[in-house]
């Protein structure tokens, strides 16, 4: 299967000439574009039906061989606008994560039922999205509702998922059964590219199911359609790095010690992705009922040292 089917190779040509959508749907034509320009000779097909009551995103065939790849996309979205060569893109916020999360876990579910027991079959599932909501666990560590169907980076799904038991019947209608998964999967999201503004900064979960082997080093976040915002290492003097890449990954400079966590777990954030977090923080403190004196205390602070990362904040002493 690996040898026709290289999904890591389309998905890396694809994020070089479309750093962006305008929908699911736009996600799904440019993608089998994508295939079809690597092998002519494959067969591809949209939105098929291959099981009666199933339908399916994308199906990419090898007659030849008897070998089939199955493929379900999710384009899960924030709130972001935007002009990229030339073309302005809406994204709408889509939220109602916790239901736009079982659908992708729904989807695995639906690809397992697929191609297991077919000989030459195999499948994916590939979530895009620029909401951090679902690759960034949160920090209040509470388990919810709908902790059985997140996908944070490093989160395993297997087995039986199901709703908590204070699910409201709002969130359930239309998706109340449980999903039961064979398979053991850890989500592991990868940067697709990254765009100026809030929210530009979109990430890919890719689950492979059945012959293929697990997606990993689908690219770098760097897009060729913005420039990346750098940052410069003050304390080794003139060394820029991406935002995108840890420390430790930037050749020629090593990571102070203050500044090492996000080496050491392998975790890569943007300026965007901190201060998205800051929001998300000041949002918990309001929640858990602090004056905003606190709030204050707490945010503003941090959000003087993300504008002394950038270079917008220079500290300077009593004159």
């Amino acid at each position: 299967m690996e040898q026709w089917a290289d999904i890591a190779s389309w998905l890396d040509t694809l994020r070089r000439s479309r750093p962006v959508f305008h929908s699911e749907a736009d996600f799904q034509h440019a993608l089998a574009w994508v295939i079809h320009q690597s092998d002519p000779s494959l067969r591809i097909r949209l939105e098929t039906r291959p099981q009666p009551g199933m339908r399916l995103d994308l199906l990419v065939s090898r007659p030849d061989l008897s070998e089939h790849l199955a493929l379900e996309l999710k384009y899960l979205t924030a709130a972001w606008a935007g002009d990229v060569d030339g073309e302005h893109f809406q994204l709408l916020s889509q939220g109602a994560q916790d239901i736009r999360a079982y659908d992708v876990v729904k989807d695995i579910q639906r690809v397992e039922q697929l191609v297991n027991g077919q000989p030459g079959w195999a499948g994916a599932v590939l979530a895009l999205t620029n909401d951090p909501g679902y690759w960034s666990r949160p920090g209040h560590g509470r388990v919810t509702n709908a902790q059985a169907f997140r996908i944070y980076e490093d989160e395993v799904i297997s087995g039986t998922r199901a709703w908590g038991p204070d699910t409201g019947t709002g969130t359930r209608r239309g998706r109340e059964a449980d999903l039961q998964l064979r398979g053991t999967y850890r989500c592991g999201w990868t940067g697709y590219s990254a765009l100026p503004g809030h929210l530009g900064n979109f990430r890919l979960l890719a689950i492979t199911i059945g012959a293929l082997m697990p997606l990993s080093g689908l690219g770098t976040t760097e897009s060729t359609a913005a420039p990346r915002q750098t940052v410069q290492h003050r304390t080794t003097g003139a060394t820029p790095s991406a935002l995108g890449h840890t420390f430790s990954q930037v050749p020629g400079v090593s990571a102070p010690p203050q500044r090492r966590a996000t080496a050491l777990n392998a975790e890569r954030y943007t300026v965007e992705d901190l201060r998205t977090e800051l929001r998300r923080f000041e949002s918990e403190l309001r929640a858990a009922g602090l004056k905003d004196n606190s709030v204050g205390t707490y945010v503003d602070r941090t959000g003087r040292f993300l504008k002394w990362l950038v270079g917008d904040y220079q500290p300077r002493g009593p004159k």
